[in-house]
């Protein structure tokens, strides 16, 4: 499913099948990992972050995880939508990856989604791996609801996080 399989094999990545499988649950937030297999970022992102421990345990912790190939050529259900690989020229694209994308198709894109898989935030683009755990705390840990990410940031940038 991923790039890096090997390195990222203790996260817990699910297909989007086993997400509309707990989509019914409503317990958990879901981040979905959108990459391709030749986006170089996307392999630099699983080889740094995705075998981090703190990451680790952050991703684990507070998503169900969802590994999202932007050139699936699999037929996708999203919210009663049948979603298809679109062909373009010699390449292609899926449409679920451009939905979620809000049709600017970057990579690696990070997708986060609340318990009622309604998005909350795209980001697009490789993201250091301080500022990855930064984001994943952000979403994960419902500080987006009630403080502005700059403050946020200010508040537990870099070397002043603690756990909730």
């Amino acid at each position: 499913m991923l790039n890096a399989q090997s390195d990222a094999q203790f996260i817990d990545w699910q297909q989007w099948e086993e997400k509309l499988a707990e989509e019914d649950k409503g317990q958990r937030k879901t981040l979905v990992y959108v990459y391709t297999s030749w986006c170089t970022l996307c392999k630099k992102l699983e080889q740094e972050a995705f075998t981090d421990s703190t990451t680790q345990t952050l991703l684990q912790e507070n998503f169900t995880l969802v590994g999202l190939d932007a050139e699936s050529k699999e037929e996708l259900q999203f919210k009663d939508e049948d979603y298809r690989y679109v062909r373009k020229g010699s390449m292609g694209y899926h449409e679920l990856a451009a939905h979620l994308l809000e049709g600017r198709l970057a990579f690696p894109s990070l997708v986060f989604l609340d318990e009622e898989s309604r998005v909350i935030q795209v980001i697009h683009g490789y993201q250091g791996l301080e500022h990855f755990n930064l984001l994943l705390r952000y979403y994960g840990q419902d500080h987006y609801k009630n403080l502005p990410w700059r403050s946020f940031q200010r508040q537990y940038g870099v070397g002043q996080i603690t756990d909730d």
